[in-house]
C-alpha cells in the first residue's frame, strides 16, 4: 500500500506516491444535499466486485471513497454459483444504498459501469432493478481517467486513506485506447478494480448536468 514503504517495485507507479497521500483526509465527506455517484466495477477473473463512490465536499473539492470490495470468500455473498450470488447481493446492496440516499432527500446521479467490460454484464439485472445506470463507453472511460489524474494533480480530489484503494492506486498500470488511455485491468501486477470503480465515479460526478 502507499502507506507502507516497499523496499523493491518492478517498476513505478502511474500514480505518484506523494501526490496521493497529499490527498488523505480522514474526514472528507460527501457534503448534505450534494450530487452523488456510484461506480462498479470487477476483474476479469471476476473474482471481486468494488464499489466507489464519488460526490462534491463542502469546499467544492470531489470525495472518492470505497464503498465496498467484495469477494467469493465473504460471507455476504451465499449461495451457489458464486457469480449468480453475486451478482444478487450486488444488485441489493446498491438498491439499499440509494434507498438511503432518497430516505435523506439526497441528489443520486446513478451507478457508473463501463459496458464493454466484465462489470458490464450487471448492468441489465440493474436496471431491471429500476437503477439509474450512466453507461461509461471507451470515450467517456478514457475521459474519467484523464479527469483523475488531473484533479489528483491539481489536489481537488480526496480521499479517505483507505487500503484497498491504496493498493490499487500503487498497483496501476496503464493501456492503449484509441487515442487515449485507461487503467489496465488486466496487468499482473495487481488488483485495481477499486480504483477503476472510483475513476468512473468521478467520470460520471462530472459529466452530470449542473
Amino acid at each position: 500500500y502507499f502507506n507502507q514503504t516497499r523496499e523493491k517495485r518492478e517498476t513505478e507507479s502511474v500514480i505518484d506516491r506523494d501526490a496521493w497521500l497529499a490527498q488523505v483526509d480522514e474526514k472528507s465527506k460527501i457534503a448534505p444535499e450534494a450530487q452523488a455517484v456510484l461506480a462498479v466495477d470487477m476483474p476479469p477473473d471476476r473474482s471481486r466486485v468494488a464499489i466507489a463512490v464519488a460526490g462534491w465536499r463542502a469546499d467544492g473539492g470531489i470525495h472518492l471513497g470505497l464503498v465496498n470490495d467484495t469477494g467469493r470468500d465473504d460471507p455476504e455473498v451465499e449461495g451457489e454459483p458464486y457469480l449468480g450470488s453475486l451478482v444478487n447481493w450486488l444488485a441489493e446492496r446498491i438498491v439499499d444504498l440509494l434507498a438511503l440516499r432518497r430516505e435523506r432527500g439526497v441528489p443520486f446521479g446513478g451507478v457508473a459501469i463501463d459496458p464493454s467490460a466484465t462489470a458490464g454484464s450487471l448492468i441489465k439485472t440493474l436496471e431491471a432493478r429500476g437503477v439509474k445506470v450512466i453507461k461509461m463507453a471507451a470515450q467517456q472511460h478514457a475521459q474519467a481517467c484523464g479527469s483523475f489524474m488531473n484533479h489528483l494533480e491539481d489536489r481537488t480530489v480526496w480521499h479517505l486513506g483507505q487500503p484497498e484503494l491504496g493498493a490499487a492506486a500503487a498497483d496501476a498500470k496503464t493501456r492503449v485506447l484509441s487515442d487515449a488511455w485507461a487503467w489496465d485491468r488486466k496487468s499482473r501486477k495487481g488488483y485495481i478494480a477499486p480504483l477503476v470503480a472510483g475513476t468512473l465515479a468521478l467520470g460520471a460526478l462530472l459529466g452530470l448536468p449542473e
